[in-house]
């Protein structure tokens, strides 16, 4: 049903906009808009509940890896899972509510104590995202001048593939930084 106001939406400013003169096209549009932007909240509301219903596990990796806020581990979380705790991907086979990657014969997974099992038990996966972020905090602090900005590259794509384009990142990283900008706000104030 989310996307039928939209749709529905959409037809109806280009009814509006057919019939009407052109001076209310505008508004037509306008309309449309509006209702999409709400029914978007709405489902953007829904991701944050279930993010923060993560948030006595968020609070215990913040416990363990004090370097890495809170709302940072919840952004990442939003972007990386949307909050559903047994996401697989189908092309990495990233698991869990950070997508930890398992890497080459389970290697990452091992590092942080993980199977593709426990990589989708809420804590372990928080756990284990914190300390991967916590790793490449400390790391950019040598690195990249210690800024989240490449510590959240680093997180996305590798921290070898943020060295081999330092300063510049690539697309998919600004892509990723820009979903993390886009949604970092709904959790500032988290504790």
């Amino acid at each position: 049903m989310i996307l039928a106001k939209p749709v529905i939406c959409a037809l109806f400013s280009f009814l509006l906009a057919t019939i009407l003169p052109k001076e209310a096209a505008p508004l037509a549009k306008t309309v449309a808009s509006v209702a999409v932007e709400k029914e978007l909240s709405a489902g953007t509301q829904e991701v944050v509940d279930k993010v923060m219903s993560f948030l006595p596990e968020v609070q215990a990796a913040h416990d363990a890896y004090p370097d890495v806020p809170v709302s940072v581990i919840l952004t990442v979380i939003h972007i990386e899972s949307g909050g559903e705790a047994d996401k697989v991907n189908k092309k990495s086979k990233a698991a869990g509510l950070m997508q930890i990657v398992p890497g080459p014969r389970g290697a990452y997974f091992k590092a942080f104590g993980l199977t593709a099992t426990t990589a989708l038990d809420p804590g372990l996966s928080i756990m284990a995202g914190a300390k991967i972020l916590h790793a490449h905090m400390t790391a950019s602090e040598k690195r990249w001048g210690g800024s989240l900005r490449y510590t959240l590259a680093a997180y996305n794509r590798g921290a070898g593939n943020v060295d081999a384009s330092y300063p510049a990142l690539d697309a998919t990283a600004l892509g990723y930084l820009k979903m993390y900008n886009g949604v970092a706000s709904l959790y500032k104030d988290a504790k």
